[in-house]
């Protein structure tokens, strides 16, 4: 006793010595089993569970359900279109008074051994090959198909004559992308000759450079179909607040291109052919010029290798079938710190780190932004390491009033550091491993953000680099190289070095400038405006076919046979950039020194309002070009959008004082930056610039963009697999990731809206397999909603008979499932709108309000706790899709489906609670299978605190002074009537203590629910006792 005081207290002269020992500290409480609701959801963490602990965190972290028939720019402002069952079952669950629940939203992904009908994403194409099952040829491909076509628009001062040797038709810039899934685009108007003449006669056709009607970018389109008839015609320019407006004249929505679910006969104005998809007003404004006249120019826009006329395929600009992809940012870069200014480049700089996204898809990229702020440099040679904040933003905040979602102050690039930036932000990932149908992690710093995580550079990580390095600059988003194409005298044109290449049509001949797009894309030009360029024969009538195919029959350039000069021009194209700041002083910013350089996502340097169109600059490149920003830099076809470094800012000097700063690219490499002028990189940070902004770009939802309802039944059929159909895969894999207990805690699983029979049947499988959760699963022939086919509202709802007859031929039997009828509308909370959902988002409900008001072994259903009318379900039930009377219910609940009663009186009732299970047991009814996985769970975790102990009579009687307690409180709250646990020698024999096994018996009765009440009512005699 006396060598332990010692131990505690130190004792060398008299005195009173006291200790404080707090033993109040609450013991850890398990986390609560939680239902997983698999589905879409309008944001949040995806592909994985995520659980949430109350209403307003699955809100904040997931958003509101989306009720779905809901128009507007579905481009821009995503599919709202669908319904969002999941949601709305989560939605329930929580708002019935329970929590925690597991959120697993869905995104579109393909196995990694996927078939080509099996690829995530969307395209505008049909397909590669031809109905005998071989490679159509370029021009058979292009016909077919659509494509996307790009508008570009050229500033009118920018062309000089290019009738001669030396012209110019100056530098254009995308302004807005068409997907065309049948037909063609094409512009009408005046067309601009090689001569400039003005007075030429209208014309129309695509690749023709055309005056736009006025100084506003104003032009006039026309949709064609297949036979190159005009569909529809129209007056367009880029003014948000004008009826001509770009996005308010053509369709926004991808969905309308889709037969299968929108009834072609209510599309008008050739929507049904395709989409208007990015803009870029901002651009067009901040690079061309606010107005003024201009040329404007619609060209397909093509990637990959154009080999020879036989057949080489195309993937085109539209081409976006992968799956999900996590945005992510460029890579943050360190200061100069050389004194040789003139050798200068960031791409030089080391790199330090970049962030991904947590898994959130576009959301994530068109909502936050990355901000470093207080980059200060090392103070103490004792400490030889800066140190920075990193500020995770709302997107659509201004640098005037920022919006910080979360930020990490005082980080470093010491790994040894507490405050080291990884162990700050988190590195940790998940890849799904195919080979064994699991997630797995990767990393080694827990995420503390909730948005993203963290890469390091390999040297940085391994504190091998400098240590004053400090984040000083980033690289933008990644996107294709401008485009500059020279034509020389002779048969031939050139690329110039490092820009673009050219194209060989046959394996012998070399043309001109009639194919191009960033190195591995093309333009056609027509005659009029590009002069006749020498070509063998047969090529060049090739080469005529494939556009006119492409864009009517206005198209192309004329093929002299044998000509042997084509007149010398210069070209340039540049692809839209997001905007960054140039002055500190930009957007009117009270104090310079608090303006972020970097990215802006207002309209204009001088207008800090939210750019809606700012999304689309930040979207994933086609498939076949990537959105690749490796540590060793983009591949040579692409490029940075812009780079920033503090290294080059520049100070506008006031007498003796820097008044405020601006970004010129290269004024370090000139001397003229203040880094470079006062020879330290300090000079900037002392100055009180010491802050800039990243995009994360590059994100990808994965999904068919034509779908209403990407998961549709009507999808998915029975013979479906993971290999020839994402949709199946994704639900499948959401389904696998959550087959093990000690990676998922869960009691209850389903997947609201989901009627394949091979997806419920693996839902089913997979809680049997994992024997402590229940599957609630839809059913087929109940009602299909109006995301599955254009039929009306009366053919869509099924019929007892026929959802009966297709349950019993699935052979199901097992006590883990549970399911209901039928559909039942309710009223959305937020929009009042009235939401057909499945049964299983009602059911769902009421297992949390039946729990919250009694007991989870308690009977969902009934008057009592299943009355849908009176608020049992979490949300407001209003109808059902079909009126029950009482021999459908019989039926119904003969064939062991739950029926969904609508009453006169008592209003709409869940009205059975049978599991799937054919075979007559306890097990047959809700109740009772809730109740056993409740007490399998819980003897575990008691079990789980015995585990390696011995296996001796005293460690006997531990546990059964646990779980007897534990049953018989279940008992006195009226889930079982009787019990018994048997541990001793009969159960833990002599051989299997040897085996190192304790073997322990629970013999209990399930306290049954009250079904079918019989009272006879006996008339008797007058005069007659009741004794009697």
């Amino acid at each position: 006793m006396s060598s332990t005081l010692a131990r505690k207290f130190r004792f060398v002269s008299p005195g009173i010595f006291l200790r404080e020992v707090d033993n109040s500290e609450l013991p850890r409480i398990p986390d609560a089993p939680a239902p997983t609701i698999i589905g879409r959801y309008r944001q949040g963490p995806a592909m994985r569970p995520f659980k949430v602990s109350s209403l307003a965190e699955f809100v904040e972290i997931f958003g509101n359900p989306i009720p779905g028939a809901s128009s507007g720019d579905v481009w821009r402002e995503g599919n709202k279109t669908g319904p969002t069952y999941a949601a709305y079952a989560a939605f329930a669950w929580l708002n019935a008074g329970q929590a925690p629940a597991n959120i697993f939203r869905l995104l579109g992904d393909e196995h990694d051994q996927a078939t080509t009908a099996g690829q995530a994403g969307w395209t505008t194409t049909t397909g590669g090959e031809t109905s005998a099952g071989t490679a159509k040829n370029t021009a058979e491909a292009l016909a077919s198909n659509g494509g996307a076509y790009g508008l570009w628009i050229i500033p009118s001062g920018a062309i000089s004559n290019i009738s001669g040797v030396g012209g110019n038709i100056g530098t254009g810039s995308l302004a807005a992308i068409w997907y065309v899934r049948d037909g063609a685009i094409v512009l009408k108007g005046k067309q601009v000759s090689a001569q400039l003449q003005a007075d030429l006669p209208e014309t129309t056709g695509s690749a023709v450079l055309m005056n736009a009607d006025d100084t506003s970018y104003t032009f006039e389109a026309q949709i064609l179909d297949t036979s190159y008839n005009p569909l529809y015609t129209t007056t367009f320019n880029f003014d948000r607040t004008s009826e001509n407006y770009i996005r308010k004249v053509f369709n926004t929505d991808p969905i309308l291109t889709n037969t299968s679910v929108v009834d072609s006969t209510t599309v008008s104005e050739g929507k049904g052919n395709y989409f208007l998809g990015e803009t870029f007003e901002s651009n067009l404004f901040n690079v061309v010029g606010a107005s003024g006249a201009s040329y404007g120019m619609i060209v397909p826009i093509v990637s990959g290798n154009f080999a020879d006329s036989s057949g080489s395929l195309v993937v085109g600009y539209e081409d976006h079938q992968e799956g999900f992809k996590n945005p992510e940012t460029g890579w943050f870069f360190s200061q100069d710190l050389s004194t040789a200014n003139a050798d200068y480049a960031a791409e030089r700089m080391t790199k330090l780190f970049k962030f991904h996204g947590l898994d959130g898809g576009e959301w994530l990229q068109n909502n936050i932004k990355i901000s470093i702020a207080d980059v200060k440099a090392p103070t103490s040679l004792s400490n030889p390491y800066g140190s920075f904040t990193i500020q995770i933003r709302r997107a659509s905040d201004s640098d005037n009033v920022p919006v910080i979602l979360e930020q990490f102050t005082n980080c470093n690039l010491n790994p040894a550091s507490a405050d080291y930036v990884a162990a700050k932000v988190g590195d940790m990932y998940m890849t799904f491993d195919y080979s064994t149908n699991r997630l797995r992690e990767y990393g080694q710093y827990v995420n503390q953000s909730s948005y993203v995580r963290i890469e390091m550079n390999p040297s940085v990580e391994a504190g091998t680099g400098d240590p004053e390095l400090l984040p000083f600059g980033v690289f933008g988003p990644v996107r294709p190289n401008n485009v500059q194409i020279i034509a020389n005298e002779g048969n031939q044109a050139h690329a110039t070095p490092g820009i673009t290449s050219l194209y060989n049509l046959d394996s012998s001949t070399t043309l001109g400038p009639t194919h191009m797009l960033s190195g591995s894309s093309f333009f056609c030009f027509d005659s009029d405006f590009i002069a006749s360029y020498g070509a063998r024969s047969g090529v060049a009538a090739h080469l005529d076919g494939v556009c006119r195919d492409r864009h009517g029959p206005k198209s192309w350039i004329s093929h002299e046979t044998g000509s042997t000069t084509v007149p010398q021009f210069t070209a340039s194209f540049v692809f839209p950039k997001t905007l960054f700041r140039i002055s500190a002083s930009d957007g009117g910013i009270g104090d310079a020194k608090e303006a972020y350089f970097g990215l802006q996502t207002g309209k204009s340097h001088t207008d800090i309002t939210y750019d809606p169109g700012y999304p689309d600059y930040l979207r994933r490149l086609p498939t076949g070009y990537g959105q690749v920003d490796t540590i060793s830099g983009p591949p040579a076809d692409r490029a940075y959008s812009w780079v920033f470094s503090l290294d080059d800012v520049r100070t506008v000097i006031d007498g003796d004082i820097a008044s405020s700063a601006f970004f010129q690219s290269g004024s370090r490499r000139d001397g003229d930056s203040l880094t470079a002028m006062s020879s330290s990189y300090k000079q900037i940070l002392d100055e009180g610039y010491d802050r800039f902004t990243s995009p994360l770009y590059g994100g990808f939802d994965g999904l068919d963009i034509y779908e209403a309802e990407p998961f549709r039944n009507s999808r998915i059929a029975s013979t479906d697999t993971q290999f020839n159909n994402y949709a199946y895969n994704t639900i499948k894999r959401a389904i696998d990731t959550c087959a093990d207990p000690e990676f998922v805690e869960t009691n209850l699983m389903t997947v609201p809206g989901v009627t394949a029979k091979n997806l419920t049947k693996h839902l089913i499988d997979t809680c049997e397999s994992r024997a402590d959760a229940m599957a609630v699963i839809d059913i087929e022939d109940v009602y299909t909603p109006f995301t599955e086919n254009t039929n009306s509202f009366q053919s869509n709802v099924g019929t007892v008979d026929s959802a009966i007859s297709s349950l019993r031929s699935r052979d199901l039997n097992s006590s883990y499932a549970a399911t209901y009828y039928p559909w039942v509308q309710i009223r959305d909370p937020n929009t009042s709108k009235l939401v057909w959902v499945p049964p299983s988002v009602a059911a769902l409900g009421t297992y949390a309000s039946s729990e919250a008001k009694s007991e989870l072994w308690f009977a969902p259903a009934g008057f009592t706790r299943g009355g849908l009318t009176e608020g049992a379900a979490g949300l407001p039930v209003v109808n059902t899709s079909e009126r029950l009377v009482r021999t459908d219910r019989d039926k119904l609940y003969t064939a062991n489906i739950n029926p969904i009663a609508n009453f006169p009186s008592e209003g709409i009732v869940i009205f059975g609670q049978k599991t799937l299970q054919v075979t007559p047991s306890a097990l047959d009814r809700i109740n009772v299978r809730r109740l056993m996985i409740f007490l399998k769970k819980e003897v575990s975790r008691i079990a789980a605190g015995i585990l390696f102990d011995q296996n001796v009579k005293a460690t006997w009687s531990r546990f059964l002074a646990k779980v007897n307690p534990f049953l018989g409180s279940v008992m006195s709250r009226l889930g079982i009537t009787e019990f018994k646990v048997v541990l001793d020698e009969t159960t833990t024999t002599a051989d299997l203590i040897d085996r190192n096994i304790l073997y322990a018996k629970i013999f209990l009765k399930p306290a049954r629910s009250i079904e079918f009440i019989a009272i006879d009512f006996v008339i008797s005699r007058t005069g007659a006792s009741f004794e009697d």
